[in-house]
C-alpha cells in the first residue's frame, strides 16, 4: 500500500504517518519548503509545495498512490483543486477525509453516524460542506470514500484545541480563558488512538462506496471535568478567567460502535490516562525549550 497524507506534518497527520509506517505502508506527504530534517519522520517521503499555489505538483504524485488522506483545515477551493486531480486516476482505491463529530446536533444521547447533521460554527459548517463536496464527487466512482468524524482530539503540543489551551496556560503561568460555564459535554480522544483507528480503517476493505465513521470514545466529559483531571495530574491549579458566554451545543458525544465492530478496536487510553500521556509530552517539550 502507498498512501499520500495531505496534512502529514500537522498534529493528527504526523501521528498517522508514524502509525502507517509502523504497519509497513509506504507514506508520502507534502510540506512547505524549509521543513527541518529533525522535523521529518524516518521512512516518510516529503514533497515540498504550497497547496494553495502549487497543487498541480500533485499531478505527479496522486497516480502513484492507492490511498489519499485529507487531514487538513477546511478550504473548499483547495479541496476542489485536489480532488479534481483524482478524476481519472486508476490507481486510487480510497479517499479518507477527516471531519468532526461536532457536525452533530446538541443531544443528551450519543450520536450515531445516521444522526442528522446540524453544524453551528463556521468551522463545523465548512467541514460539513466539504463532506458534501466529496460525497457528490465520489458518487459513481470506483474508489471508496471514508468520512471520519473525530471527537475532540488531544495529546501533543501541535494540538490547537481546548486541552492544548489549558496546558499552555498552566505551563506559561497565565490564566485560562473559559468561555461559558464549562459544562458543555464533549467526547475527548487521545491522538494515538485516533491514528490507530485511522490506520485500521485505511487498511480495511470497505465495501460501501461512501461510508461515515465516528472515531471517538463514546464517553462525554465536561470541560470542568477535564480541567479537574489536569489539575490532579499536574498537582497545579489552573487559574481561570471568565470569557465570553458560550451558546454552542451543550452536549455532542459520538457513538463509536460502528467502527469498533469493524476493527474490533476500543480506545486504549481513557481520559485520565490520555491526559497523563499528554502532560508528559508537554513536559518533554518544555524541557527541550529550556
Amino acid at each position: 500500500m502507498r498512501a499520500l497524507v495531505i496534512g502529514g506534518t500537522g498534529f493528527i497527520g504526523e501521528y498517522l504517518c508514524r502509525e502507517l509506517i509502523s504497519r509497513g505502508v509506504e507514506v508520502v506527504t507534502v510540506c512547505l519548503p524549509g521543513l527541518l530534517p529533525e522535523e521529518k519522520i524516518r521512512g516518510v517521503s516529503y514533497e515540498e509545495m504550497n497547496l494553495n499555489t502549487d497543487f498541480l505538483k500533485l499531478t505527479a504524485i496522486i497516480p502513484t498512490v492507492d490511498t489519499l488522506i485529507l487531514a487538513i483545515q477546511p478550504d473548499a477551493i483547495r479541496l476542489k483543486n485536489i480532488i479534481s486531480l483524482t478524476a481519472n486516476c486508476e490507481s486510487l482505491k480510497k479517499i479518507v477525509y477527516l471531519s468532526t463529530v461536532l457536525v452533530y446536533p446538541d443531544s443528551e444521547d450519543i450520536q450515531a453516524e445516521s444522526a442528522i447533521s446540524e453544524p453551528e460554527t463556521d468551522y463545523e459548517k465548512e467541514k460539513f460542506n466539504e463532506e458534501m463536496l466529496l460525497r457528490e464527487f465520489a458518487t459513481g466512482r470506483e474508489w471508496r470514500l471514508a468520512i471520519c468524524r473525530l471527537g475532540n482530539v488531544y495529546g501533543d503540543v501541535k494540538n490547537k484545541g481546548v486541552v492544548n489551551n489549558i496546558l499552555l496556560a498552566l505551563f506559561d503561568g497565565r490564566p485560562f480563558i473559559l468561555n461559558g460555564n464549562g459544562e458543555n459535554w464533549r467526547d475527548y480522544i487521545y491522538v494515538g488512538d485516533v491514528a490507530r483507528q485511522l490506520a485500521g480503517l485505511i487498511a480495511w476493505g470497505q465495501a460501501e462506496g461512501i461510508g461515515i465513521y465516528n472515531i471517538c470514545t463514546g464517553v462525554g466529559y465536561t470541560l470542568n471535568q477535564v480541567i479537574g483531571r489536569i489539575e490532579e495530574i499536574s498537582g497545579r491549579r489552573v487559574e481561570i478567567t471568565p470569557g465570553e458566554r458560550n451558546s454552542r451545543q451543550k452536549s455532542v458525544v459520538g457513538d463509536n460502535q460502528k467502527l469498533a465492530k469493524i476493527l474490533n478496536f476500543e480506545p486504549s487510553l481513557g481520559l485520565t490516562e490520555g491526559l497523563e500521556a499528554t502532560y508528559n509530552n508537554y513536559l518533554k517539550h518544555y524541557k527541550l525549550m529550556e
